[in-house]
């Protein structure tokens, strides 16, 4: 936290500055709490902001510049359970805020549950309570929202001017979060790397007899070992039939000679993810179809990476010379296969995979995206999918994950 303790506070200064505060508006940001089953992650614009992984707190960024940080209580309980705990009376110039204050009475146990007792979250409530001007956060108050909307809907139903105060940030934390600084950019490239250790780890198993999971859990133990406790999104490991389905999570079969096998993963670092696709024959070797199909997507790519450039658009419906989509979808109908891409070309990277940025504007040097191309002719047992992770500059494009073997010579022959 420390080594980057300038970079959150800069985000939270220019943030301020954006939303033009005046003394008595207050600023909301809340962690994520602790699932009940499944590993932790933080949410994305908490940790944007503060690089904090402390489950179940919330940030509140005062007019005058005060920032107060509110973490549960746990009595002592949760120091007997995990390695790392913030409370009140920590010295809050470790995390660049003014104080440190709890939520509320002790939450019971050693994790937060959501609104199990009104008690938890007491002093939250009069704190927000004392400070009647406008009230900012990310996203809006709802009781099927994620964990910082529903905590937003709670304090709503506590506190009687909290809706009509309420203005929704959304809009700009997320033009904020599209464009990518240095740090930011340092652990994609980080994640990448991370990721093409699993792409190879995958590529060495390419055998037939094996099964999904047993590669699935070898690339993710390759993650862990890199330092990748949490991978990016659901890793995708489908052969045969199954890489023509988009999402396939299933990992029940077998690989078998003359398959191609679509393994879809993304490590991490500092939460940021990276995305990368691609598709492998069993044998070694692929058919003729399945060599053409694939120097096609291939190609696809290429084509879309050489045109996108800022002004461009991932898609854009009403401008489709403009749109990457568009674009790709036309290339493929060269060949007849427009009609076999059900995807779309490309999404924002970043603190989620699909993350943050508004489609209606034009990229921009900064942006971080995928290309991803792809071919699923279920009646052939063909999917074929190939993604990389592009910055977008001045320029056009860089590819950050081009070391990672792509070429029909690359991904055929031996292991």
């Amino acid at each position: 936290m420390s080594k980057h303790l300038d970079i959150y506070k800069e985000r939270r200064a220019r943030l301020h500055k954006l939303l033009a505060l005046s003394e008595r508006d207050t600023i909301i940001l809340c962690a994520e709490v602790e699932p009940r089953h499944g590993l932790f992650r933080q949410d994305s614009t908490f940790y944007y902001y503060t690089g904090l992984e402390e489950p179940g707190a919330v940030l509140c960024i005062e007019g005058n510049g005060n920032e107060l940080l509110l973490v549960p209580s746990y009595e002592g309980v949760r120091a007997k359970w995990v390695a790392h705990e913030i409370i009140a009376g920590s010295d809050p110039a470790v995390y660049g805020i003014t104080e440190i204050r709890y939520l509320g009475k002790a939450a019971g146990g050693y994790s937060l549950r959501r609104f199990a007792n009104d008690k938890v979250y007491s002093d939250l409530v009069s704190y927000i309570t004392s400070r009647p001007g406008n009230i900012y956060s990310a996203g809006m108050p709802q009781w099927f929202g994620a964990y910082s909307e529903q905590l937003l809907w709670y304090l709503s139903q506590h506190i009687s001017f909290f809706n009509q105060n309420f203005i929704d940030m959304s809009a700009t934390v997320a033009a904020m979060r599209r464009t990518k600084d240095a740090h930011e950019l340092s652990c994609i490239r980080t994640a990448i790397e991370r990721t093409a250790a699993g792409q190879a780890v995958a590529w060495s198993l390419m055998q037939a007899g094996r099964s999904e999971g047993e590669i699935r859990g070898a690339l993710e133990a390759e993650f862990v070992r890199l330092g990748s406790r949490v991978p990016a999104f659901e890793s995708i490991v489908a052969t045969g039939i199954n890489g023509t389905v988009l999402h396939y999570i299933d990992e029940k079969s077998v690989l078998a000679d003359g398959d191609l096998v679509v393994v879809d993963i993304g490590a991490t670092c500092d939460n940021y993810a990276a995305d990368i696709t691609r598709t492998y024959p069993v044998s070694g070797t692929c058919s003729a179809r399945q060599r053409e199909l694939y120097q096609i997507v291939l190609d696809t790519q290429a084509h879309v990476a050489s045109v996108a450039r800022p002004g461009m658009y991932l898609n854009n419906r009403n401008e489709p010379e403009k749109s990457l989509h568009h674009i790709a979808v036309a290339y493929f109908d060269r060949y007849g296969l427009g009609g076999f891409m059900p995807h779309g070309i490309g999404h924002f990277m970043g603190l989620d995979v699909h993350d943050v940025g508004d489609r209606s504007v034009p990229l921009a040097p900064g942006d971080v995206i995928t290309i991803e191309p792809g071919v699923y002719i279920a009646a052939e047992k063909i999917g074929i999918r190939i993604e990389d992770d592009y910055l977008i500059t001045e320029a056009g494009t860089e590819c950050l994950s081009v070391a990672i073997p792509k070429e029909l010579n690359d991904i055929e022959g031996g292991r």
